[in-house]
């Protein structure tokens, strides 16, 4: 009997996201909605890797982990295309048009629309499912509870009527699970379904005739042949394999030891028509069986795998330790190469100061857990040998020290930051530890297995120590309180009742003046205590969100508040004043945030992809917090908003912060991590550089800021421009098409033309830019003029140049209307010759510096400019000797210092030259920004810094004067420093062109393949100190060049350098002012030695 019930099938409504972002998040559900924008960053699976599946036409595969991710690949690219959270997904597979992505959870089958795998529809009660024999169609297994008969469904699509294929009725009285279908495979013909009884009893049903036949157990799959994979486990010694013709005829056999295979049959394996072989998983290496004679092979090298894919080109194989993703050659199996990615730390531990923008985080897992400082001019993280066994911690003291409790070392480990010490205590710990640190950070308490203890910091003693006997775990993040004058001590924790096995909840009250217990007050419901001040203290209910407030001398109960529309689990914080507490609901993907004072409901912020498992108040004005997927999120308070995500990496100091309009700052390494996708196509963070790239973007959030809107919208961006490299040899015409361009050439004439073509589909190529070992050069320029109204723009650029001896690396980039950019085209010359040019005469120090007191208008006039210059010329001469074979240096000083002077001495280095040189330009004076947001240098006689921009034109050096200055110099490793002092008149425009002026600089390094260090960042000041008799940031220059910022190599590089004044300047200006100032730096071309250290 055949039934229509279609009109029975309620579908799961699909949930969308912003088509530019593998991610999409909801503003704050009590304001209006933010439409964000946030890119991928690309990563492997946390945990292990439940299954791999390819799409038929083997653009995509899809990889299922239990860390309860499903991740979708590109596979020529392998790029991820889609990385989303779902809950345990265990099997999947795609439908034959590749447009849909099928996935298990359970009982539960979603349809997922590739590639940006939002949700189409949705089944439940499912059991077994397999994909059609053409277009999106698929067939499904559905066994509802209570029902008395189970159903094979068909269905052409995701949102199609469903109709039945086959049904059976089940014996519910009998047995609640035997007799509906748990497997189901279709011929390859698509003739035939298979399907598996619970009982393992397996039938082919024939479609067009609907005849049944029962001639095997244990039927598993179709292969490619037609014939039946069959599986089965006996007495749990061996697991067997087998093959079957339709009659039930077996071909092959095989039998090996259960041990080396996974519990679940439906990950084990992947079926390779090419090369006619079944692949299976196992914690020995990787198994392959060709389904056709049963010729085994197993490849231990491969070591335990977990999951694997085929396609014609690759075997996608997991890594079960590691779960990352190896690529293995089918047709040559040692040829192997693992997909690499920059891991981001795991946020699963997260503290944060509630008086310094500080945070610790990381898992107990994780090699490099990061303490990090926020500041305006970026995240810092701090050198300090944390085990890899934390797995709670507490600041204190204004973020000054932090304690750890370490599970290995069974110690609780106090570090004070600033001495870059630590103090170990003994104790027993176990992974659900709680550690806290008084707001002054002499006492430390922990709740640790067998005792609640507190600590004497300076004392180096144990104040007090309570018995396991006494008291039991209690699974809350705050479940000790600390009274601000550390006379006592709250604590949440269970106690048996009687001789039963139920345990009672209690607050333990502990006098740390005498160190013993005081009372114990019973009380349900705990989820977080707090000491608002040294006479009462609050507890946080999971009842809703109740807070109720007690006498902290006698326990006695005082009042309670009921924050109406809150929530609230064992994951809360309360912020440094004890006005507002932020809390999570059980499993929930909201914050809400209470004023405590009047008792309501002052923000709910929403916008976490997964399960927030982290949330702490960050400083007096913003939140953390943390997710599943490595989120980690920045939220200011005052403004109730989302200020933007963190992106922080293992195994280095790169990190990037992104905010929800797609505004971004970071590491150059992490900024080339990160990009956005559309459908199949990637687009990078760095080909948005100029459009959204704001240096000190963070200096902009801390101040409640939000950067100036974006005149491009990322959701409506066109298609990136793109740009060829062909190379055409001077004396033979050799021309080397696109697709040879990868491969080496070999040049025998220095003489060289690079033909650069370019396209902008909708749009126009508005610059082209080549560079010669990443130094941007000038060439002869031909058809470069575009039209305004070009639909599809192509436009191409010839550049005549020398080659060098050796390598020579170009680079091409194209850059649209919406300044987007091209992927780099990339073209390796080797020259083979002679060279015309002088190399004999050794590499060069061609340098330039000046340094200006005095201003023909005298409120402009600085101390310590000219001195700076001089102790920086001094130091570099002295430094440099030994790399370069000669020197050409040009100082002017005070009144020499006009735009007529400063030009023609950077012309004359540009007649002079070579590639193989090096030029160093120092500036010390002033620097500003005029009303059109373009840098410039201030020589001596500009007489007015703001308001006069045709005067500053005339007079000053802008950064477009700069970079065709730097441009036509040819020497391949440049350096810029600007130790520009603000003026102080200035104030109230500097924070409007603050990071307007680093962006140019930052544009001006890029655009040119340079290297610039600037003193200050966005709306600060350079700062000079008779002190010290230099500006802070030469000061500091001047120690790195000295031999300071040395690795241990005796040589100090540009990138060197950088390093040392990001953290010494701050230290410095904090110091003798009070306040750290943050230097800034752009790097975009060689990194090269700049002195060499000597004893």
């Amino acid at each position: 009997m055949r039934r229509d019930y279609g009109n029975m099938y309620a579908f799961a409504k699909a949930y969308t996201k912003i088509v530019l972002v593998v991610m999409s998040f909801l503003g704050f559900t009590k304001l209006i909605a933010q439409e964000s924008v946030f890119p991928t960053v690309p990563a492997h699976h946390s945990a292990y890797i439940n299954k791999i599946v390819t799409s038929p036409n083997e653009k995509y595969v899809a990889t299922l982990g239990s860390d309860g991710r499903i991740k979708l690949w590109a596979t020529g690219s392998k790029n991820i295309l889609a990385d989303v959270p779902v809950i345990s997904p265990t099997n999947g597979f795609f439908t034959a048009d590749s447009k849909y992505l099928a996935v298990r959870i359970g009982g539960v089958l979603q349809m997922r629309e590739v590639p940006s795998l939002k949700i189409v529809s949705q089944f439940v009660d499912i059991e077994g499912a397999c994909p059609a024999l053409e277009g999106s169609g698929f067939y499904y297994v559905e066994n509802k509870y209570a029902s008395t008969e189970w159903r094979i469904y068909y269905q052409k699509s995701p949102k199609s009527i469903p109709t039945v294929v086959y049904e059976e009725p089940v014996d519910r009285a009998t047995s609640m699970i035997s007799g509906y279908a748990r497997w189901l495979s279709l011929s390859p013909d698509g003739s035939k379904l298979m399907f598996t009884h619970t009982d393992h009893k397996t039938f082919i049903y024939d479609l067009p005739s609907k005849e049944i036949t029962n001639p095997m157990n244990f039927g598993y799959e179709f292969l490619p042949n037609g014939n039946v994979l069959s599986m089965a486990a006996q007495e749990l010694q061996e697991f067997q394999f087998y093959v079957t013709d339709l009659k039930g005829k077996i071909k092959w056999n095989k039998k090996f030891a259960l041990k080396q295979f996974k519990s679940d049959l439906e990950r084990l394996y992947s079926i390779s028509t090419d090369e006619e072989r079944i692949y299976f998983a196992t914690e020995e290496g990787l198994l392959a069986i060709n389904y056709i004679n049963g010729k085994e092979l197993i490849y231990k090298d491969l070591g335990a795998v977990s999951g694997i894919g085929s396609t014609k080109k690759a075997l996608w194989v997991g890594d079960s330790k590691e779960h990352d993703i190896e690529l293995v050659n089918p047709k040559k199996m040692s040829e192997r190469a693992t997909i690499a990615f920059k891991s981001l730390i795991t946020p699963t531990s997260l503290t944060a100061s509630r008086d310094a923008m500080s945070f610790f985080t990381g898992d107990f897992r994780s090699k490099d857990p990061k303490m990090v400082t926020v500041t305006p001019g970026g995240v810092r993280t701090k050198e300090i040998n944390f085990p890899i066994d934390v797995t709670k911690s507490s600041f204190g003291n204004k973020g000054k020290l932090i304690a750890t409790s370490m599970i290995r070392e069974r110690a609780l480990r106090v570090y004070d930051l600033e001495k870059e010490e630590y103090t170990n205590f003994t104790a027993e710990l176990g992974y659900n530890d709680k550690v806290v640190l008084s707001d002054d950070g002499s006492i430390a308490g922990l709740r640790g297995d067998e005792f609640i203890s507190f600590y004497d910091i300076k004392g180096n003693r144990t104040i007090l120590q309570s018995p396991k006997a006494k008291v039991a775990d209690y699974n809350a993040n705050h479940p000790i309180a600390i009274s601000p004058d550390n006379s006592w001590a709250a604590v949440m924790v269970k106690v048996k009742r009687g001789e039963t096995i139920y345990f009672d909840n209690y607050i333990a009250m502990f006098d740390l003046n005498k160190g013993e217990e005081l009372y114990r007050v019973k009380y349900d419901g705990i989820s977080g205590i707090y000491a608002i001040s040294n006479t009462e203290y609050i507890t946080v209910s999971n009842y809703g969100l109740k807070v109720d407030y007690f006498n902290a001398s006698s326990g006695k109960f005082l009042s309670r508040k009921d924050i109406r529309g809150a929530f609230n689990s064992d994951i809360n914080d309360i912020n440094a004043q004890n006005t507002l507490l932020a809390s999570v609901q059980a499993k929930g993907d909201r914050i809400f945030i209470s004023d405590l004072v009047n008792g309501t409901l002052h923000f709910v912020l929403k916008g976490h992809e997964s399960e927030i498992e982290n949330v702490q108040f960050l400083g007096n004005d913003f939140l953390i917090s943390s997710g599943e997927g490595n989120e980690l999120i920045l939220w200011d308070i005052h403004t109730g908003e989302r200020a933007g995500n963190f992106y922080l990496f293992e195994g280095s100091k790169d990190w990037a912060f992104v905010t929800p309009q797609g505004h971004f700052d970071g590491s150059q390494t992490a900024i080339k991590t990160m990009y956005y996708v559309n459908g199949d196509a990637i687009l990078p963070l760095e080909q948005l550089y100029e459009g959204y790239y704001i240096p000190n973007l963070l200096g902009i959030v801390l101040d409640h800021k939000r950067p100036e809107d974006n005149d491009i919208d990322l959701n409506n961006l066109k298609p990136a421009p793109f740009v060829a490299l062909t190379y055409k040899d001077g004396s033979r015409n050799l021309t080397v098409e696109d697709d040879a361009q990868a491969e080496q050439i070999i040049a025998s004439n220095e003489n060289a033309s690079l033909i650069l073509d370019t396209q902008a589909p909708e749009d126009k190529i508005i610059e082209i830019r080549l560079y010669h070992n990443d130094k941007r050069v000038i060439g002869d320029a031909r058809n470069l003029t575009v039209e305004d109204d070009v639909k599809d723009d192509t436009t191409q650029k010839t550049y005549n140049l020398k080659l060098l001896p050796g390598k020579n690396v170009f680079k091409a980039i194209a850059v649209n209307s919406q300044k987007t950019e091209s992927p780099p085209a990339i073209l390796e010359i080797v020259y083979e010759g002679k060279s015309d040019l002088p190399l004999s005469r050794g590499i060069v120090l061609h340098s330039l510096t000046i340094g200006i007191d005095t201003y023909k208008n005298g409120k402009y006039n600085l101390n310590y400019a000219k001195a700076d210059a001089t102790s920086f010329e001094e130091s570099i001469k002295q430094g440099m000797m030994g790399i370069t074979k000669s020197q050409n240096a040009t100082f002017i000083k005070d009144t020499e210092a006009t735009k007529e002077k400063i030009t023609q001495a950077l012309k004359s280095i540009a007649q002079e030259a070579q590639p193989q040189d090096i030029f160093i330009f120092y500036y010390a004076g002033h620097g500003v920004m005029n009303n059109e947001k373009e840098f410039y240098i201030v020589p001596t006689d500009v007489t007015q810094l703001y308001g006069n921009d045709t005067s500053l034109a005339q007079k000053g050096i802008s950064a477009s004067d700069l970079k065709e200055l730097s441009t036509n110099i040819l020497a391949q490793k440049q350096l810029y420093i600007l130790d520009a002092c603000q003026s102080a008149g200035a104030l109230n425009t500097i924070a409007a062109r603050g990071a307007a002026e680093e962006k140019a600089i930052a544009q001006l390094a890029r655009s040119t393949g340079t290297h610039w260090l600037t003193a200050s960042g966005s709306e600060q000041f350079a700062t000079e100190f008779a002190e010290l008799g230099h500006g802070v940031f030469t000061y500091a220059l001047l120690e790195a060049l000295s031999g300071k910022a040395d690795s241990g190599d005796k040589r100090i590089t540009v990138n060197e350098l950088k390093a040392y004044l990001e953290s010494r300047v701050p230290e410095i200006s904090e110091k003798y002012k009070g306040s750290p100032q943050y230097p800034s730096s752009f790097g975009f071309g060689q990194d090269f030695p700049v002195s060499l250290t000597r004893e």
